[in-house]
């Protein structure tokens, strides 16, 4: 028989009921704030990496104190990719010659080219080293953002780029050793970083994770996935630009150090493009900027311990270019669009 105190007491799962709800509801409300503020950040990521470049270069101390998080930066733009690619079921890049060409030439072409161009204009030691490190890091981890912004082939670029970024812990030692750069006490020490950087977002990125961040709202879109790289490139742009300001007491020396960087970069895109041209324009373009445009911010991250000062500078003059490119594209693109588009008569 029931007692009046029974009746009368309220079960306690009742009582547990709306706490449980609000706190779920609360969680619900947490992620999706991150998941929205991802998407914007990767919607807004050109001109968010340009201003990256602006404050970096207007507060050193901001650029001094940023520095330290650049392997975090690094890991960010790795992270970023994998999540894109894995967010990316819709759309698929098959596993055909052409790709297969196209890796082989994104990996080799650029520090066969940038060597045989520095022995026709040879730099001091450091600077050669480097100019041959950027050459020798995998395709930018904004590559398949600029394909995107292009209309090209953003899927083909990812893969390019994952590719490369996931073997570059065992293939760059193994191009240092053909290309005489460091020997073990560089080689050594940055391939255990790098495999660090990749296999440890490889990990996050996995699929059950990936699956999970997008249920709770995490990763609503591509977008975010792209915000988490566009925060690493705002560290990388904030970063460089004060060790690019820091030559601003020798602007011949800084002058010379971006006309090599940039003078390189549009010698690698323009071989890529001309050389897949015969693949259609989308193609040509996408492996021309995977060429080009590489992601130097894995190397200085994994070799800053062990790299000279002049080395670490060319670096940073590197990221310049690639973080401005973006916000360059997407404006001649946008006034290109307000053109009159010509109209000729049907035949």
């Amino acid at each position: 028989m029931i007692g009046p105190a029974e009746r009368g007491a309220t079960p306690i799962s009742t009582v547990a009921a709306p706490a449980t709800v609000r706190r779920t509801s609360v969680w619900r409300r947490g992620t999706s704030l991150i998941g929205r503020v991802l998407s914007t950040l990767g919607r807004h990521g050109p001109l968010l990496l340009a201003l990256s470049l602006g404050a970096g270069w207007v507060a050193p101390d901001l650029s001094q104190a940023a520095r330290p998080w650049l392997p975090l930066a690094a890991f960010l733009l790795v992270l970023g990719s994998f999540l894109s690619a894995a967010l990316a079921r819709h759309d698929s890049c098959r596993l055909n010659p052409q790709l297969l060409i196209a890796i082989a030439f994104a990996a080799l072409a650029p520090p066969v080219v940038v060597g045989l161009a520095l022995r026709l204009a040879p730099f001091d030691a450091d600077i050669e080293m480097a100019a041959l490190l950027a050459a020798l890091a995998p395709p930018t981890g904004s590559l398949a953002a600029i394909a995107a912004m292009l209309a090209l082939r953003p899927r083909f670029a990812l893969t390019l780029m994952l590719a490369l970024t996931v073997s570059a812990p065992f293939a760059m030692p193994l191009l240092m050793g053909l290309f005489q750069l460091g020997g073990q006490e560089l080689s050594v020490p940055m391939a255990l970083r790098l495999a660090v950087i990749v296999g440890a977002a490889a990990l996050i990125a996995a699929p059950p994770v990936c699956s999970r961040l997008e249920r709770v709202g995490v990763l609503p879109d591509t977008d975010a996935a792209s915000g988490v790289a566009v925060i690493g490139l705002v560290v990388v742009g904030v970063a460089t630009a004060g060790g690019v300001a820091a030559l601003a007491d020798a602007p011949d020396r800084l002058m010379v150090l971006v006309g090599l960087a940039i003078g390189l970069n549009v010698l690698l895109v323009s071989l890529g493009a001309t050389l897949f041209w015969r693949h259609g324009l989308a193609t040509a373009l996408t492996v021309g900027f995977a060429a080009g445009n590489r992601n130097v911010t894995l190397v200085w991250a994994a070799g800053a311990s062990v790299l000279p000062v002049a080395a670490q500078t060319y670096l940073a003059v590197c990221v310049a270019p690639i973080l401005l490119l973006p916000l360059v594209l997407k404006l001649i693109l946008a006034a290109r669009s307000r053109l009159p588009r010509a109209e000729h008569p049907i035949p």
